[in-house]
């Protein structure tokens, strides 16, 4: 296995660790409960981060070849 897909395992943790964390917070942020925040914001940051592990991946596959 790649290292590189070792970063798949920080969204993991990013959605799990805030329902334990923020589970007590109760400020509004644009309107919405700051978990639910939380949660979309982990939702970009998972797309970025597997768009990382993609392009790392594709380059080593044409280095192979």
């Amino acid at each position: 296995m790649k290292a590189i897909y070792g970063l798949a395992v920080i969204p993991f943790i990013g959605f799990l660790s805030g329902g334990a964390i923020l589970s007590k917070v109760d400020p509004l942020f644009l309107g919405l409960p700051f978990l639910m925040v939380w949660n979309i914001a982990w939702m970009f940051i998972s797309s970025g981060i597997l768009a990382v592990i993609y392009w790392f991946d594709s380059h080593a596959e044409d280095a192979q070849q």
